[in-house]
């Protein structure tokens, strides 16, 4: 009965450990910039994304309907992807496009169709920056600590700040062309390429959260339908570009 007792102990112990363990018990820094996150990798492009939550069953009405004006981030909500259920996730492509996936008639419900929500050449587009929902336990929720799945991710944060809002906390990490901060009220995780972030920055695809890259400051040439610069484009009072500057191909929507 003792020995069986000791393990039962041991066992529960070792199943609580995200309690009572501390955090640098559990998890390391990490001094290698991450490729995006296990379940979604930088460069991945957005034809391959569509095709994946495609296969893993998403639906038309998984797709998050933006607000006042349309979004950098393409973003989903209650999907499967890399094998993983995500209750919110949305990524930035590298063309900078813009989305309003409410003008999409017709499209309610069902299974996605990529073919319908990627523009010509939009293969070539990948994702620079992730945004996640990290799924959170009751402690991790109540209190402002980064949750376990960004740490297991990305390893212990490299610094912190307060948050503008009482009693909340960003934790912030920081490698050579990576940047990451999680944010404890929310409790979603900010993950981008920097330098391709400035790329995008530049041409007017900020999005909808501020980013961690500042514009680029390169003078190419934005390519076909990319937004013009964020100073000279019209925005609106939530300081995301107007809906009258979405530029789309026709008969499209890209995703």
């Amino acid at each position: 009965m003792g020995l069986g007792a000791i393990a039962a102990l041991l066992i529960a112990g070792w199943l609580t450990r995200g309690y009572w363990m501390p955090n640098s018990w559990l998890y390391s820094r990490k001094d290698t910039a991450p490729n995006g996150v296990s379940w979604l990798e930088f460069g991945t492009t957005r034809q391959h994304v569509l095709q994946k939550l495609a296969a893993e069953g998403g639906q038309w009405s998984s797709i998050a309907k933006p607000g006042m004006a349309p979004s950098a981030w393409a973003a989903h909500t209650k999907v499967t992807l890399g094998g993983q259920k995500h209750q919110e996730f949305a990524v930035i492509y590298s063309d900078a496009a813009t989305y309003n996936y409410g003008a999409i008639p017709g499209q309610d419900d069902g299974p996605l169709n990529p073919a319908s929500l990627a523009s010509t050449g939009s293969d070539t587009a990948k994702v620079v920056a992730i945004r996640w929902k990290v799924p959170r336990s009751f402690t991790e929720a109540n209190s402002a600590v980064p949750a376990g799945a960004a740490m297991a991710e990305l390893g212990l944060p490299h610094g912190e700040e307060k948050d503008i809002i009482a009693n909340g906390k960003v934790f912030k990490w920081e490698w050579p062309g990576v940047q990451a901060k999680y944010l404890t009220l929310d409790g979603v995780l900010i993950l981008e390429q920097t330098e391709e972030m400035a790329k995008v920055n530049v041409h007017g695809g900020k999005g909808n959260l501020p980013s961690m890259a500042a514009p680029s400051t390169d003078d190419s040439t934005p390519g076909e339908g990319a937004e013009v610069s964020p100073k000279d484009q019209p925005t609106d009072a939530q300081g995301e570009p107007a809906p009258e500057k979405l530029d789309e191909p026709a008969g499209n929507k890209p995703e």
